[in-house]
Protein backbone atom coordinates (compact mmCIF):
# COMPACT_ATOMS: atom_id res chain seq x y z
CA UNK A 1 0.00 0.00 0.00
CA UNK A 2 1.13 3.41 -0.70
CA UNK A 3 2.63 6.00 2.06
CA UNK A 4 -0.33 7.12 4.26
CA UNK A 5 -0.94 11.27 3.95
CA UNK A 6 -1.70 13.04 6.32
CA UNK A 7 -2.36 16.79 6.47
CA UNK A 8 -2.40 18.64 9.76
CA UNK A 9 -4.26 22.91 9.81
CA UNK A 10 -3.78 24.99 12.52
CA UNK A 11 -6.79 27.36 11.07
CA UNK A 12 -8.29 27.29 7.61
CA UNK A 13 -5.93 29.33 4.84
CA UNK A 14 -7.47 32.43 3.34
CA UNK A 15 -9.45 31.85 -0.06
CA UNK A 16 -8.71 27.73 0.48
CA UNK A 17 -12.07 27.08 -1.42
CA UNK A 18 -10.03 28.13 -4.60
CA UNK A 19 -6.63 26.86 -3.21
CA UNK A 20 -8.18 23.26 -3.78
CA UNK A 21 -8.87 23.62 -8.00
CA UNK A 22 -5.21 25.71 -7.94
CA UNK A 23 -3.82 22.27 -6.85
CA UNK A 24 -5.86 20.01 -8.78
CA UNK A 25 -5.11 21.80 -12.09
CA UNK A 26 -0.92 21.83 -11.82
CA UNK A 27 -1.09 18.39 -9.80
CA UNK A 28 -3.27 15.84 -11.17
CA UNK A 29 -2.82 12.13 -12.31
CA UNK A 30 -5.23 11.45 -14.73
CA UNK A 31 -4.90 7.91 -15.00
CA UNK A 32 -6.66 5.26 -12.37
CA UNK A 33 -3.66 2.95 -11.40
CA UNK A 34 -6.78 0.75 -9.39
CA UNK A 35 -7.63 0.58 -5.81
CA UNK A 36 -4.73 -0.32 -3.74
CA UNK A 37 -2.68 2.77 -5.72
CA UNK A 38 -4.41 4.82 -2.89
CA UNK A 39 -3.23 5.70 0.00
CA UNK A 40 -5.01 6.24 3.18
CA UNK A 41 -5.29 10.31 2.97
CA UNK A 42 -6.40 12.35 6.33
CA UNK A 43 -7.20 15.70 6.90
CA UNK A 44 -7.35 17.01 10.61
CA UNK A 45 -8.20 20.43 12.25
CA UNK A 46 -8.16 20.84 16.15
CA UNK A 47 -9.44 24.03 18.07
CA UNK A 48 -11.95 25.17 15.71
CA UNK A 49 -14.14 27.91 16.78
CA UNK A 50 -17.16 28.58 14.68
CA UNK A 51 -16.62 32.26 12.56
CA UNK A 52 -19.84 34.26 13.40
CA UNK A 53 -19.51 36.23 10.49
CA UNK A 54 -19.22 33.10 8.19
CA UNK A 55 -22.44 31.57 9.77
CA UNK A 56 -24.16 35.00 9.62
CA UNK A 57 -23.90 34.74 6.05
CA UNK A 58 -24.53 31.09 5.66
CA UNK A 59 -27.89 32.17 7.59
CA UNK A 60 -29.12 34.88 6.06
CA UNK A 61 -28.74 33.44 2.16
CA UNK A 62 -30.39 29.80 3.71
CA UNK A 63 -33.14 32.43 5.74
CA UNK A 64 -32.15 30.98 9.09
CA UNK A 65 -32.70 33.10 12.38
CA UNK A 66 -30.71 33.58 14.94
CA UNK A 67 -29.39 30.87 17.40
CA UNK A 68 -27.28 29.45 19.82
CA UNK A 69 -27.19 26.74 18.00
CA UNK A 70 -26.55 25.69 14.18
CA UNK A 71 -27.62 24.36 11.27
CA UNK A 72 -27.12 20.71 10.91
CA UNK A 73 -26.29 21.61 7.56
CA UNK A 74 -23.90 24.39 8.44
CA UNK A 75 -21.00 22.21 9.17
CA UNK A 76 -20.24 20.51 6.17
CA UNK A 77 -19.82 24.22 4.54
CA UNK A 78 -16.53 23.82 7.17
CA UNK A 79 -15.23 20.08 5.91
CA UNK A 80 -15.94 20.54 2.57
CA UNK A 81 -13.15 22.67 2.21
CA UNK A 82 -10.93 19.52 3.29
CA UNK A 83 -12.97 17.15 1.12
CA UNK A 84 -11.95 19.49 -1.98
CA UNK A 85 -8.02 19.44 -0.73
CA UNK A 86 -8.00 15.23 -0.76
CA UNK A 87 -9.70 15.57 -4.14
CA UNK A 88 -7.15 17.55 -5.50
CA UNK A 89 -4.35 15.47 -4.53
CA UNK A 90 -2.77 13.34 -7.25
CA UNK A 91 -3.01 10.47 -5.34
CA UNK A 92 -6.19 10.42 -4.98
CA UNK A 93 -8.24 8.57 -7.51
CA UNK A 94 -8.62 11.18 -10.59
CA UNK A 95 -8.85 14.52 -11.62
CA UNK A 96 -11.05 16.59 -9.29
CA UNK A 97 -12.14 18.29 -12.22
CA UNK A 98 -14.43 15.33 -13.46
CA UNK A 99 -15.75 14.09 -10.01
CA UNK A 100 -19.47 15.08 -9.11
CA UNK A 101 -21.36 14.71 -6.14
CA UNK A 102 -23.35 11.61 -6.21
CA UNK A 103 -24.74 11.46 -2.49
CA UNK A 104 -24.62 13.06 1.21
CA UNK A 105 -25.10 11.64 4.66
CA UNK A 106 -25.38 13.68 7.79
CA UNK A 107 -25.56 12.33 11.26
CA UNK A 108 -26.49 15.12 13.78
CA UNK A 109 -25.93 13.23 17.65
CA UNK A 110 -26.52 16.81 19.73
CA UNK A 111 -26.76 20.11 18.44
CA UNK A 112 -23.82 22.08 17.93
CA UNK A 113 -23.05 25.40 19.92
CA UNK A 114 -21.65 28.86 18.98
CA UNK A 115 -19.40 28.53 21.89
CA UNK A 116 -18.08 24.66 20.90
CA UNK A 117 -14.49 24.36 19.86
CA UNK A 118 -14.58 21.54 17.10
CA UNK A 119 -11.98 19.04 16.25
CA UNK A 120 -12.12 18.07 12.91
CA UNK A 121 -11.11 14.82 11.17
CA UNK A 122 -11.82 14.05 7.64
CA UNK A 123 -10.52 11.09 5.32
CA UNK A 124 -11.21 8.69 2.58
CA UNK A 125 -13.24 6.16 4.08
CA UNK A 126 -14.05 3.93 1.08
CA UNK A 127 -13.24 3.41 -2.50
CA UNK A 128 -14.98 1.27 -4.82
CA UNK A 129 -15.99 -0.05 -8.58
CA UNK A 130 -19.47 0.47 -8.90
CA UNK A 131 -21.53 -0.64 -12.90
CA UNK A 132 -21.31 2.67 -14.07
CA UNK A 133 -17.86 4.47 -12.54
CA UNK A 134 -16.40 5.20 -9.23
CA UNK A 135 -17.21 5.72 -6.43
CA UNK A 136 -15.24 7.92 -3.20
CA UNK A 137 -16.35 8.16 -0.28
CA UNK A 138 -15.30 11.13 2.10
CA UNK A 139 -15.87 11.24 5.71
CA UNK A 140 -16.02 14.16 8.31
CA UNK A 141 -16.05 13.64 12.18
CA UNK A 142 -16.47 16.96 14.30
CA UNK A 143 -15.53 16.08 18.16
CA UNK A 144 -16.20 18.60 21.18
CA UNK A 145 -14.19 17.60 23.89
CA UNK A 146 -13.65 14.40 23.02
CA UNK A 147 -17.73 13.84 22.73
CA UNK A 148 -18.29 12.94 18.69
CA UNK A 149 -21.01 15.55 17.98
CA UNK A 150 -21.67 15.66 13.95
CA UNK A 151 -20.83 13.19 11.31
CA UNK A 152 -20.67 13.35 7.71
CA UNK A 153 -19.94 11.01 4.52
CA UNK A 154 -19.99 12.14 0.91
CA UNK A 155 -20.05 10.36 -2.01
CA UNK A 156 -18.20 11.66 -5.30
CA UNK A 157 -18.91 9.71 -8.64
CA UNK A 158 -16.30 9.52 -11.46
CA UNK A 159 -17.75 8.17 -14.64
CA UNK A 160 -16.38 5.30 -16.66
CA UNK A 161 -14.91 1.85 -16.77
CA UNK A 162 -12.98 0.70 -14.14
CA UNK A 163 -13.65 -3.03 -14.85
CA UNK A 164 -15.75 -5.50 -12.62
CA UNK A 165 -18.37 -3.69 -9.71
CA UNK A 166 -17.51 -4.76 -6.32
CA UNK A 167 -20.04 -7.28 -4.96
CA UNK A 168 -21.14 -5.43 -1.60
CA UNK A 169 -21.75 -2.22 -3.55
CA UNK A 170 -24.95 -0.96 -1.90
CA UNK A 171 -27.96 0.66 -3.46
CA UNK A 172 -30.02 3.39 -1.95
CA UNK A 173 -33.31 2.99 -2.83
CA UNK A 174 -35.76 6.11 -2.46
CA UNK A 175 -39.27 5.69 -2.64
CA UNK A 176 -41.47 7.99 -5.30
CA UNK A 177 -43.66 10.15 -2.99
CA UNK A 178 -45.62 11.10 -6.11
CA UNK A 179 -49.07 12.23 -4.49
CA UNK A 180 -46.29 14.29 -1.74
CA UNK A 181 -47.67 17.63 -0.31
CA UNK A 182 -46.10 20.77 -1.30
CA UNK A 183 -44.91 22.19 1.87
CA UNK A 184 -42.75 25.36 0.24
CA UNK A 185 -41.68 27.33 -2.97
CA UNK A 186 -39.30 29.87 -3.61
CA UNK A 187 -37.49 32.14 -5.84
CA UNK A 188 -34.01 31.02 -5.93
CA UNK A 189 -32.22 34.69 -7.28
CA UNK A 190 -28.74 34.33 -8.66
CA UNK A 191 -26.57 37.16 -6.94
CA UNK A 192 -25.41 34.96 -4.40
CA UNK A 193 -23.26 32.16 -6.16
CA UNK A 194 -20.12 33.50 -5.80
CA UNK A 195 -20.61 34.55 -2.35
CA UNK A 196 -22.08 31.50 -1.35
CA UNK A 197 -18.77 29.09 -3.41
CA UNK A 198 -16.44 31.51 -0.76
CA UNK A 199 -19.72 30.35 2.13
CA UNK A 200 -19.88 27.03 1.13
CA UNK A 201 -16.09 25.95 0.43
CA UNK A 202 -16.73 25.38 -3.24
CA UNK A 203 -14.83 26.97 -5.67
CA UNK A 204 -16.02 25.16 -8.65
CA UNK A 205 -17.14 27.96 -11.43
CA UNK A 206 -20.29 25.27 -12.70
CA UNK A 207 -22.11 27.82 -8.91
CA UNK A 208 -21.12 31.04 -10.39
CA UNK A 209 -20.52 31.72 -13.60
CA UNK A 210 -23.12 31.03 -16.25
CA UNK A 211 -20.74 30.74 -19.39
CA UNK A 212 -18.43 28.41 -17.64
CA UNK A 213 -21.55 26.40 -15.93
CA UNK A 214 -22.47 26.32 -20.58
CA UNK A 215 -19.22 25.05 -21.42
CA UNK A 216 -19.66 22.06 -19.30
CA UNK A 217 -23.59 21.44 -21.13
CA UNK A 218 -25.43 23.03 -18.24
CA UNK A 219 -27.95 25.71 -18.74
CA UNK A 220 -26.51 28.00 -16.64
CA UNK A 221 -24.50 28.50 -13.32
CA UNK A 222 -26.79 26.34 -10.59
CA UNK A 223 -27.00 26.72 -6.73
CA UNK A 224 -24.17 24.54 -4.67
CA UNK A 225 -26.52 21.80 -3.01
CA UNK A 226 -25.83 23.06 0.70
CA UNK A 227 -27.32 26.37 0.31
CA UNK A 228 -30.40 24.08 -0.87
CA UNK A 229 -30.30 21.95 1.63
CA UNK A 230 -30.12 24.58 4.54
CA UNK A 231 -33.29 26.27 3.60
CA UNK A 232 -35.12 22.75 3.28
CA UNK A 233 -34.07 21.38 6.37
CA UNK A 234 -35.04 24.74 7.90
CA UNK A 235 -38.62 24.79 6.21
CA UNK A 236 -38.60 20.84 7.39
CA UNK A 237 -37.16 20.45 10.84
CA UNK A 238 -38.93 22.32 14.00
CA UNK A 239 -35.78 24.97 15.45
CA UNK A 240 -36.71 23.35 18.90
CA UNK A 241 -35.85 19.95 18.13
CA UNK A 242 -31.99 19.12 19.81
CA UNK A 243 -32.29 15.50 19.59
CA UNK A 244 -30.68 12.93 17.11
CA UNK A 245 -30.96 13.92 13.67
CA UNK A 246 -29.66 12.45 10.31
CA UNK A 247 -30.42 13.51 7.09
CA UNK A 248 -29.66 11.23 4.12
CA UNK A 249 -29.61 12.72 0.26
CA UNK A 250 -29.26 11.79 -2.98
CA UNK A 251 -28.03 14.28 -6.11
CA UNK A 252 -30.00 13.89 -8.84
CA UNK A 253 -29.25 17.28 -11.03
CA UNK A 254 -28.99 20.86 -10.77
CA UNK A 255 -31.17 23.39 -9.04
CA UNK A 256 -30.33 26.63 -11.29
CA UNK A 257 -30.36 29.87 -10.38
CA UNK A 258 -33.40 32.14 -11.17
CA UNK A 259 -35.90 29.81 -11.21
CA UNK A 260 -38.55 28.60 -8.58
CA UNK A 261 -37.66 25.92 -6.03
CA UNK A 262 -40.53 23.67 -4.82
CA UNK A 263 -40.02 20.89 -2.19
CA UNK A 264 -42.82 18.10 -1.58
CA UNK A 265 -42.59 16.40 1.61
CA UNK A 266 -44.42 13.37 3.20
CA UNK A 267 -44.08 12.51 7.07
CA UNK A 268 -44.75 9.65 8.48
CA UNK A 269 -43.57 9.86 12.50
CA UNK A 270 -40.20 10.74 13.20
CA UNK A 271 -39.27 10.19 9.14
CA UNK A 272 -39.81 12.89 6.28
CA UNK A 273 -39.07 11.76 2.79
CA UNK A 274 -38.98 14.93 0.91
CA UNK A 275 -37.78 15.61 -3.14
CA UNK A 276 -36.55 18.93 -4.36
CA UNK A 277 -37.45 20.37 -7.68
CA UNK A 278 -36.06 23.03 -10.30
CA UNK A 279 -38.45 24.92 -12.61
CA UNK A 280 -38.19 23.42 -15.88
CA UNK A 281 -37.59 19.62 -14.28
CA UNK A 282 -40.22 17.77 -13.55
CA UNK A 283 -38.17 15.00 -11.97
CA UNK A 284 -36.58 15.51 -8.45
CA UNK A 285 -32.84 17.25 -8.44
CA UNK A 286 -32.39 16.40 -4.77
CA UNK A 287 -33.95 13.70 -3.52
CA UNK A 288 -33.86 13.15 0.33
CA UNK A 289 -34.91 11.59 3.80
CA UNK A 290 -34.88 13.53 7.19
CA UNK A 291 -35.12 11.85 10.38
CA UNK A 292 -35.22 13.44 13.60
CA UNK A 293 -36.68 11.75 17.26
CA UNK A 294 -38.33 15.19 17.96
CA UNK A 295 -40.36 15.99 15.34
Amino acid sequence: MAEPIHIQYRKIPKLFFLQAPFHAFWGRSKVFQGKQSIPPITVKLDGFEVNRAHLSQFNKICHIGKSNEISIVYPITIVFQFFQRILSLKQAPLSMFSVLGKGLKIIQYRRIRLDDVLDIFCEISCVRVVSKGLETYLSAVIRVAGERVWTATETFFYQGDFGKADLNADITVYEPIPEARKIARWFLPGRNGFCFARISGDGNGIHYSKLYARLFGFERDFAQPFLILGKTVNQLMKPENTNFVSLDVEFKGPVYYKRNVTIKSVKTNSRNRFDIYSQGNDLPCIKGILMNSGF
